[in-house]
């Protein structure tokens, strides 16, 4: 009983970690992607 407690707990806190862990790859994704944008902008003001 103890154990599959423990084993549970555990497989909750991986899973967690691996959510917690994609989200912050997605937001540096977007903050990638966003600041190429910002560069494409500046160059065309520039232009």
């Amino acid at each position: 009983m103890l154990s599959t407690f423990i084993t549970g707990a555990v497989i909750a806190v991986l899973v967690f970690y691996v959510i917690v862990i994609y989200n912050n790859l997605v937001r540096l994704k977007h903050n990638v992607s966003q600041a190429w944008s910002n560069i494409d902008v500046i160059l065309r003001q520039r232009h």
